[in-house]
Protein backbone atom coordinates (compact mmCIF):
# COMPACT_ATOMS: atom_id res chain seq x y z
CA UNK A 1 0.00 0.00 0.00
CA UNK A 2 1.42 3.20 -0.67
CA UNK A 3 -0.51 6.89 0.67
CA UNK A 4 1.38 9.62 -1.01
CA UNK A 5 1.49 12.34 1.68
CA UNK A 6 -0.29 15.70 0.86
CA UNK A 7 1.57 18.40 -0.34
CA UNK A 8 3.24 16.13 -3.78
CA UNK A 9 2.81 18.21 -6.64
CA UNK A 10 3.49 15.79 -9.57
CA UNK A 11 3.86 12.00 -10.21
CA UNK A 12 6.76 11.09 -12.58
CA UNK A 13 6.76 8.78 -15.41
CA UNK A 14 6.47 5.18 -13.88
CA UNK A 15 7.04 6.41 -10.74
CA UNK A 16 5.67 3.50 -9.44
CA UNK A 17 5.96 1.26 -12.77
CA UNK A 18 6.94 -2.55 -12.30
CA UNK A 19 5.78 -2.63 -8.03
CA UNK A 20 4.66 -5.86 -8.75
CA UNK A 21 3.18 -6.08 -5.00
CA UNK A 22 1.71 -2.81 -5.24
CA UNK A 23 -2.08 -3.94 -4.28
CA UNK A 24 -3.46 -0.52 -3.32
CA UNK A 25 -3.06 3.38 -3.65
CA UNK A 26 -4.36 6.49 -2.49
CA UNK A 27 -3.15 10.22 -4.65
CA UNK A 28 -3.05 13.37 -2.37
CA UNK A 29 -5.36 16.19 -4.25
CA UNK A 30 -2.47 18.27 -3.79
CA UNK A 31 -0.97 16.58 -7.28
CA UNK A 32 -1.19 19.37 -10.30
CA UNK A 33 0.80 16.79 -12.80
CA UNK A 34 0.16 13.48 -13.39
CA UNK A 35 2.73 12.22 -15.85
CA UNK A 36 2.52 8.75 -18.36
CA UNK A 37 2.81 4.89 -17.58
CA UNK A 38 2.81 6.01 -13.67
CA UNK A 39 1.21 2.19 -12.36
CA UNK A 40 3.05 0.55 -15.38
CA UNK A 41 2.93 -3.36 -14.63
CA UNK A 42 1.41 -2.91 -11.13
CA UNK A 43 -0.30 -6.48 -11.81
CA UNK A 44 -1.36 -6.55 -8.32
CA UNK A 45 -3.45 -3.33 -8.00
CA UNK A 46 -6.69 -3.83 -7.05
CA UNK A 47 -7.61 -0.42 -5.61
CA UNK A 48 -7.03 3.10 -6.19
CA UNK A 49 -8.45 6.26 -4.61
CA UNK A 50 -7.91 8.93 -6.99
CA UNK A 51 -8.65 12.91 -5.57
CA UNK A 52 -11.19 15.49 -6.72
CA UNK A 53 -9.86 17.42 -9.01
CA UNK A 54 -8.05 15.45 -11.24
CA UNK A 55 -9.14 16.26 -14.88
CA UNK A 56 -7.24 13.65 -16.78
CA UNK A 57 -6.55 9.74 -16.77
CA UNK A 58 -2.95 10.42 -18.74
CA UNK A 59 -1.63 7.88 -21.46
CA UNK A 60 -1.02 4.31 -20.55
CA UNK A 61 -1.35 5.67 -16.45
CA UNK A 62 -2.80 1.92 -15.56
CA UNK A 63 -1.20 0.20 -18.62
CA UNK A 64 -1.17 -3.87 -17.25
CA UNK A 65 -2.62 -3.32 -14.18
CA UNK A 66 -4.24 -7.00 -14.93
CA UNK A 67 -5.65 -7.27 -11.30
CA UNK A 68 -7.32 -3.84 -11.69
CA UNK A 69 -11.14 -4.73 -11.90
CA UNK A 70 -12.86 -1.74 -10.45
CA UNK A 71 -11.97 2.38 -10.27
CA UNK A 72 -13.99 5.21 -9.46
CA UNK A 73 -12.92 8.17 -10.78
CA UNK A 74 -13.45 11.66 -9.61
CA UNK A 75 -15.92 13.59 -10.71
CA UNK A 76 -13.85 15.82 -12.34
CA UNK A 77 -12.14 13.90 -14.92
CA UNK A 78 -13.66 14.43 -18.04
CA UNK A 79 -10.99 13.10 -20.33
CA UNK A 80 -9.52 9.24 -20.96
CA UNK A 81 -5.88 9.55 -21.87
CA UNK A 82 -4.52 7.08 -24.92
CA UNK A 83 -4.19 3.33 -23.50
CA UNK A 84 -4.79 4.37 -20.68
CA UNK A 85 -6.34 0.99 -18.99
CA UNK A 86 -4.88 -1.18 -21.87
CA UNK A 87 -4.56 -4.78 -21.02
CA UNK A 88 -6.66 -4.37 -17.59
CA UNK A 89 -8.10 -7.79 -18.09
CA UNK A 90 -9.87 -7.86 -15.31
CA UNK A 91 -11.73 -4.72 -16.11
CA UNK A 92 -15.48 -5.93 -16.90
CA UNK A 93 -17.55 -2.62 -16.56
CA UNK A 94 -16.38 1.13 -17.45
CA UNK A 95 -20.12 2.16 -18.41
CA UNK A 96 -19.80 4.27 -15.21
CA UNK A 97 -16.82 6.32 -16.48
CA UNK A 98 -18.27 6.30 -20.08
CA UNK A 99 -21.39 8.52 -18.60
CA UNK A 100 -18.57 10.87 -17.33
CA UNK A 101 -15.80 11.36 -19.82
CA UNK A 102 -16.24 13.53 -22.67
CA UNK A 103 -12.76 12.44 -24.14
CA UNK A 104 -11.55 9.14 -25.14
CA UNK A 105 -8.20 8.30 -26.12
CA UNK A 106 -6.94 5.75 -29.16
CA UNK A 107 -6.74 2.29 -26.96
CA UNK A 108 -8.42 3.76 -23.93
CA UNK A 109 -9.98 0.68 -22.62
CA UNK A 110 -7.85 -1.97 -25.12
CA UNK A 111 -7.64 -5.49 -24.65
CA UNK A 112 -9.95 -4.91 -21.26
CA UNK A 113 -12.45 -7.58 -19.69
CA UNK A 114 -15.54 -5.10 -20.71
CA UNK A 115 -18.54 -7.11 -21.89
CA UNK A 116 -20.79 -4.93 -22.58
CA UNK A 117 -20.66 -0.68 -23.51
CA UNK A 118 -22.76 2.08 -24.44
CA UNK A 119 -21.04 5.17 -26.13
CA UNK A 120 -23.10 7.85 -24.67
CA UNK A 121 -23.78 11.22 -26.84
CA UNK A 122 -22.31 13.36 -24.27
CA UNK A 123 -18.78 12.20 -25.21
CA UNK A 124 -17.37 14.50 -27.70
CA UNK A 125 -14.27 13.34 -28.79
CA UNK A 126 -13.17 9.50 -29.90
CA UNK A 127 -9.75 9.49 -30.78
CA UNK A 128 -7.78 6.76 -31.92
CA UNK A 129 -3.91 5.74 -31.84
CA UNK A 130 -1.58 3.99 -34.06
CA UNK A 131 0.45 1.16 -32.27
CA UNK A 132 3.55 -0.51 -34.20
CA UNK A 133 3.93 -4.43 -33.42
CA UNK A 134 7.15 -5.41 -35.33
CA UNK A 135 6.76 -4.05 -38.59
CA UNK A 136 3.31 -3.83 -38.93
CA UNK A 137 0.94 -0.33 -37.76
CA UNK A 138 -2.54 -0.89 -36.71
CA UNK A 139 -5.03 1.72 -35.84
CA UNK A 140 -6.95 1.48 -32.67
CA UNK A 141 -9.62 2.80 -31.28
CA UNK A 142 -11.16 3.02 -27.31
CA UNK A 143 -12.08 -0.61 -27.28
CA UNK A 144 -9.42 -2.53 -29.57
CA UNK A 145 -9.06 -5.70 -29.07
CA UNK A 146 -11.23 -6.04 -26.11
CA UNK A 147 -12.63 -10.23 -26.74
CA UNK A 148 -14.94 -10.27 -24.70
CA UNK A 149 -17.37 -7.69 -25.85
CA UNK A 150 -20.55 -8.75 -26.98
CA UNK A 151 -22.97 -6.03 -26.94
CA UNK A 152 -22.35 -2.04 -27.80
CA UNK A 153 -25.23 0.34 -28.49
CA UNK A 154 -24.30 3.85 -29.58
CA UNK A 155 -26.78 6.59 -28.04
CA UNK A 156 -28.91 8.54 -30.52
CA UNK A 157 -27.09 12.03 -31.41
CA UNK A 158 -23.82 9.95 -31.59
CA UNK A 159 -22.77 10.00 -35.25
CA UNK A 160 -19.17 8.58 -35.49
CA UNK A 161 -17.75 4.98 -34.52
CA UNK A 162 -14.19 5.70 -36.11
CA UNK A 163 -12.35 2.92 -34.68
CA UNK A 164 -13.67 2.85 -31.46
CA UNK A 165 -14.71 -0.59 -31.41
CA UNK A 166 -14.25 -1.73 -35.33
CA UNK A 167 -10.72 -4.13 -34.44
CA UNK A 168 -12.70 -5.77 -31.65
CA UNK A 169 -16.29 -5.88 -33.79
CA UNK A 170 -13.69 -7.96 -36.54
CA UNK A 171 -12.49 -10.87 -34.16
CA UNK A 172 -16.01 -11.18 -32.03
CA UNK A 173 -19.86 -11.64 -31.97
CA UNK A 174 -20.99 -8.57 -30.39
CA UNK A 175 -24.04 -6.94 -31.74
CA UNK A 176 -23.88 -3.35 -32.69
CA UNK A 177 -27.47 -1.34 -32.27
CA UNK A 178 -27.59 2.89 -32.71
CA UNK A 179 -30.72 4.06 -30.98
CA UNK A 180 -33.01 6.15 -32.93
CA UNK A 181 -32.17 4.20 -36.26
CA UNK A 182 -31.75 1.17 -38.47
CA UNK A 183 -27.76 1.10 -37.16
CA UNK A 184 -28.08 -2.51 -36.01
CA UNK A 185 -25.66 -4.17 -38.87
CA UNK A 186 -21.92 -5.59 -37.61
CA UNK A 187 -20.86 -4.89 -41.32
CA UNK A 188 -21.95 -1.43 -41.40
CA UNK A 189 -20.35 -0.25 -38.34
CA UNK A 190 -17.05 -1.73 -39.52
CA UNK A 191 -17.52 -0.04 -42.85
CA UNK A 192 -18.71 3.26 -41.09
CA UNK A 193 -15.49 2.82 -39.36
CA UNK A 194 -13.24 2.14 -42.32
CA UNK A 195 -14.56 4.65 -44.19
CA UNK A 196 -13.91 7.81 -41.53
Amino acid sequence: TIEIPDGVEEIGVAAFGECKNLQSVSLPESIKKYNSTIFYKDVSLKEVKLPEGMTEIPEYMFWDCSSLSDIKLPSTVKKIGPAAFKNCTSLTSVQDILNQAKELGGGAFQNTGVTEITIPASIKKLEDYDEKIGNSEYTRGAFACCKSLKSVTIEEGKTVLVYTVADTLRTTSAVVTKEGSNFSNLNSAITLADNY
